[in-house]
């Protein structure tokens, strides 16, 4: 049926004429299949690129989450044990990971009623650089990559989470702050 057939019927006639020529017509053209194509690969990479951008900030507020929760349980140490901090021994914290007593030695018994701290006795490990090895710094904030995944500076009892060459520690403090969330260096 033709146009000029097609315009001679009723409205609801002329509907169901476009329809059945629509449905006599097999297949998608290339264009019609090509515009699919283009509009599944716009929406992939937008979904990707947000996929990734949601990891790295899942990872980054886990870091500020257990760089906050360090310095805490450094201070609640620092409470119990009148003023003094943990020592980095052998890359961790142990005073943080076992029982400890008033004095800070490490042992079993009812003198010992201080800790763990750390539950899950050991330190957590900082993803940028696949470690929970304690370096002990000079100097807070740190200046240069230390190779470790946490970085102590005894004479403060501040911890900070280490960082990987090309990775600059400023880059993880201007991140945007997150409610509830201790920024990283601060």
């Amino acid at each position: 049926m033709d146009e000029g057939e097609a315009s001679l019927l009723p409205n609801g006639t002329r509907a169901i004429a476009a329809m059945r020529a629509f449905a006599a017509r097999r297949g998608f053209t290339l264009v019609e299949v090509l515009i699919v194509v283009l509009i599944v690969a716009i929406v992939s990479a937008v979904v990707i690129v947000q996929m990734q951008y949601n990891s790295r900030h899942a990872e980054l507020t886990t870091l500020r989450y257990n760089e906050a929760t360090l310095n805490q349980l450094i201070s609640v140490y620092k409470n119990d044990h009148f003023g003094r901090v943990p020592e980095v021994v052998d890359n961790t914290l142990p005073q943080l990971l076992a029982a400890t007593d008033a004095a800070g030695s490490i042992g079993d018994g009812p003198e010992f009623r201080f800790g763990p701290y750390v539950i899950d006795g050991e330190m957590p490990v900082n993803f940028r650089t696949q470690s929970n090895k304690v370096a002990q710094i000079a100097t807070y904030p740190p200046a240069a990559y230390q190779g470790g995944g946490w970085l102590y500076h005894r004479a403060s009892g501040r911890i900070v989470a280490d960082h990987k060459p090309g990775n600059p520690f400023k880059a993880l403090v201007e991140l945007p702050k997150f409610d509830g969330l201790v920024p990283l260096g601060d």
